[in-house]
């Protein structure tokens, strides 16, 4: 099993960090896993003391997501309506 690890740093714009994981992801293409970091997609809020970031909270159906799962043949969660 080969396993890809990314350390990255994210930008402020969702569709800069977009980019990065995408291009992350063509160079681990041999790879079996690609592990990249918990909150690569926003920029790295945690060091922002008292700074509100719920507009970072993105869903399972956020284009984003959507875009980065397709390329790595990773399911989407489709939202159930019960």
């Amino acid at each position: 099993m080969k396993i890809a690890l990314v350390q990255m740093s994210m930008g402020k714009e969702i569709s800069e960090n977009l980019d990065k994981s995408l291009k992350y992801c063509d160079m681990a293409e041999n790879c079996d896993l690609v592990f990249f970091p918990e909150i690569q997609l926003t920029p790295f809020f945690p060091q922002y003391h008292k700074v509100c970031v719920d507009h970072y909270c993105i869903d399972m159906d956020n284009d984003a997501l959507v875009r980065l799962c397709r390329k790595a043949s990773v399911p989407v969660q489709e939202k159930v309506q019960t």
